[in-house]
């Protein structure tokens, strides 16, 4: 351990002392909830990055004083490291984080602490960090904060996206006050009580200061269009700021609360901390109350730290979207344009801005990019841009502007194009391009579970399904949206068990690491499918994790006998418990039983393929075994007559005796609705939601374990869009829908969709 480092906990346990005397002396005490972790930043990152500029800002010493101060109180807290933010197992163990001037971040830390707050963590930030005008340009070499945002920076990086505020500047007022913003607010009413419970008056929760000349302070403003973002804090300036902006922030937002979808966060939008280190001596000034501004900061702190932590109540919508589009003027000499970028979203975003011209001939002859350039939600941002010669060519130019968000991890290309000629005057609007890709929509009700590839995407489908260990500890593995693994459903919801795809040699590393984690429960696997689609090799890889007399291979040799083998394999798990449902469908026509996949799943039904004027056989043999004696007999039949012909339907009526239902659309997604249809008629709920695409169907095949298994319905999507059907099927029964389940990348189920969904739930 380094000198510093020991002098860091010498000052810690000091101040951790001193708080400590500090609280005992109130008349009573407050006690922090127990079981509640705190992880607070020791960012070393972000003081190397002062010492480049402002050598001598003491930002650890900040930090500390935030450590020792809630030591003192009696919270439980841990250091938390600049290489712990890129660690999500790290952050998990946290109700709430607290950053304090954490200036710097890595992207990786950047975009993992933002996924800690989306997947339910608390953030709690005292005061960052540095900021980036929107359209500032330079160059990485001469201007640090262009440099800080292209690395390091936060406020138009992920983070920025959890506060949803806009960042006005970071001039400063000499003096300033911070008041309550609202009586019965949960950050002011918390604060209040841990007052009381100290033995002091919670009348007066004022903070004001007295700045040292040079100092500085953020002014910002809410988010238009955006209801996630509560002002609980009105700060107000006493004096004019000390640069020439003279920005007024007469009820400006000294503190909002946010909730950001399954997380929270709270944002102090001056120096909270100095209240703490009795900066400028306002930690030991009074209030009206007599009570010390430290003790009211310190309170008002406690209380972000306790809200933050919460969950509840229903955070709104996030819409990422970044437009662009031209007004051009063509003249003899040249093309003039007027670019303009625009946010209709209500989350800001930066991206790339570029301006093209081709000349008649089809060649680039003019471009221009610029980059980061910011939009915050509402606002419209204009840039010039001329392609000028002596006298432009005859023909027609084609002039092109572009704007790429670029958020990691997502980028949304919004591109518009006009066509001119020489001399065609003013005023030509462009128009919108196919190029355009899908604004992104973030409701916490719709979620996504995709992976880089169909394995990937199988795989996290199975953990978001939950449950783990089940009972009897089965997996079931299939390998891809071929035939044999399209009849995997049925066998998977009788063992209750997870649905995985594997490659046909081998099983993805990520894949097998999970089956061996102990903590899941798995010891026994089911392979639907012959050799040719999972091998030998593969079979022998699971017996070597679960032994050799708890893996079995359902096979046939074809998709009939295969689809007929574990049907009566669905039969001997469930024994009487078996209903006697089946759902056939056409061999060929895979895309019916990815539809009826969540159906199989939750109602342990075989799916059994015929051909599409016939039941072979072993098929009609083994619909005749099963559902032999079964107490509610029932086929459903997948598909119109042109997939299975009606002699089908009547063979299985007549010479099977069983009743027969059709679920038929006249393509495979209205199919994929006749059939949820007839299961939400039959006792299946509206709760869980499936939406996959009826192209790529392993991941329809995947999702529909995870929907099967809440008794939820499945819906195929062109992947571009929804069908008008599913869309007034979702919003006639939006009130019942808890969760919209998309399975798949962007790639397979376009934003748009996701859009879609949200914008039918209320």
């Amino acid at each position: 351990m380094d000198r510093f480092s020991i002098r860091s906990l010498i000052l810690v346990a000091f101040i951790s002392f001193v708080f400590a005397i500090t609280a005992t002396s109130a008349h009573a005490a407050y006690s922090p909830p127990a079981d509640y972790q705190v992880g607070v930043i020791y960012s070393q990152s972000s003081q190397d990055w002062v010492n480049r500029y402002n050598r001598g800002y003491g930002i650890l010493e900040k930090q500390l004083r935030v450590m020792g101060y809630l030591q003192g109180r009696g919270w439980d807290v841990e250091w938390v490291y600049d290489k712990d933010l890129e660690n999500p197992a790290k952050l998990a163990q946290y109700d709430v984080i607290v950053a304090t001037y954490v200036f710097a971040m890595s992207p990786q830390a950047a975009r993992t602490v933002t996924q800690y707050v989306a997947d339910g963590g608390g953030f709690v930030v005292l005061f960052a960090s540095p900021r980036v005008a929107p359209g500032v340009g330079g160059s990485e070499r001469d201007d640090h904060w262009v440099y800080i945002m292209n690395h390091q920076g936060w406020e138009w990086g992920p983070p920025s996206e959890a506060y949803q505020t806009y960042f006005i500047d970071d001039v400063g007022a000499f003096r300033f006050v911070n008041r309550p913003a609202a009586a019965d607010d949960p950050v002011v009413t918390g604060a209040a009580s841990i007052l009381r419970a100290r033995g002091l008056s919670s009348l007066d929760m004022s903070l004001f200061r007295n700045q040292a000349p040079g100092a500085w302070i953020e002014y910002v403003r809410l988010l238009q269009n955006n209801n996630n973002a509560v002002q609980f804090m009105n700060l107000t300036q006493l004096t004019s700021p000390n640069l020439s902006t003279n920005y007024s922030i007469v009820n400006g937002a000294g503190g909002v609360r946010t909730t950001y979808l399954k997380g929270r966060t709270v944002y102090f939008y001056h120096s909270i901390a100095d209240y703490l280190l009795n900066q400028d001596d306002s930690g030991h000034q009074t209030v009206s109350t007599g009570v010390r501004q430290l003790e009211i900061a310190g309170a008002w702190v406690e209380s972000a730290i306790l809200w933050a932590g919460g969950s509840g109540g229903r955070p709104g919508v996030l819409v990422r979207d970044g437009r662009t589009y031209a007004s051009i003027n063509v003249y003899q000499d040249g093309i003039y344009a007027h670019q303009f970028i625009h946010n209709p979203g209500n989350v800001c975003v930066t991206g790339t801005m570029r301006f093209r011209v081709f000349d008649p001939s089809g060649r680039l002859v003019s471009s221009s990019t610029r980059y980061k350039i910011g939009v915050e939600p509402g606002a419209k941002q204009r840039y010039a841009h001329s392609y000028v010669t002596r006298r432009l060519a005859a023909g027609t130019y084609r002039v092109e502007v572009e704007y790429v968000t670029t958020y990691p991890d997502y980028q949304r290309r919004y591109v518009e194009h006009a066509f001119v000629q020489r001399g065609q005057g003013k005023g030509i609007r462009t128009s919108l391009s196919p190029l355009t890709s899908g604004q992104v929509v973030l409701d916490p009700r719709v979620q996504r579970h995709a992976g880089s590839d169909r394995f990937a995407t199988s795989l996290a489908i199975a953990k978001a399904a939950g449950g783990y260990p089940r009972p009897g500890g089965y997996v079931v593995v299939a390998g891809g949206d071929g035939a044999d693994a399209l009849v995997a459903s049925g066998i998977a919801g009788a063992h209750d068990a997870p649905l995985i795809l594997t490659r046909r040699d081998s099983i993805p590393a990520a894949t097998e690491a999970w089956l061996r984690n102990a903590a899941n429960g798995f010891d026994k696997a089911v392979i639907v499918g012959g050799r040719s689609v999972v091998s030998s090799a593969v079979e022998d890889r699971l017996k070597a994790i679960f032994g050799n007399a708890d893996v079995t291979r359902l096979a046939g040799d074809d998709r009939f006998e295969t689809s007929a083998k574990v049907a009566s394999e669905i039969k001997r798990v469930l024994g009487p418990s078996y209903d006697g449902g089946i759902i056939v469908t056409n061999g060929s026509a895979l895309a019916d039983a990815a539809a009826g996949s969540a159906i199989a799943y939750g109602r342990r039904w075989p799916i059994l393929y015929v051909q599409s004027n016939q039941v072979p056989p072993m098929v009609a043999d083994t619909i005749s075994a099963i559902t032999g004696g079964a107490p509610k007999p029932a086929v459903w039949v997948a598909g119109g007559t042109s997939v299975v012909a009606p002699e089908v339907e009547t063979f299985l009526r007549d010479n099977l005796g069983l009743p027969v239902t059709r679920a038929a659309g006249s393509n495979r997604f209205e199919t994929s609705i006749r059939l949820a249809d007839l299961a939400a008629s039959t006792g299946a709920a509206w709760q869980r939601v499936g939406i996959a695409s009826g192209i790529n169907l392993a991941d329809a095949l995947c999702l529909g374990s995870y929907v099967g298994r809440f008794d939820g319905l499945l819906f195929l999507t062109n992947g571009r869009a929804l069908n008008v059907a599913t869309s007034n099927r979702i919003k006639e029964n939006n009130k019942s829908i808890e969760k919209v389940a998309i399975g798949g990348g962007s790639a397979v189920v376009a934003h748009d969709v996701s859009g879609q969904a949200s914008g039918l739930l209320p």
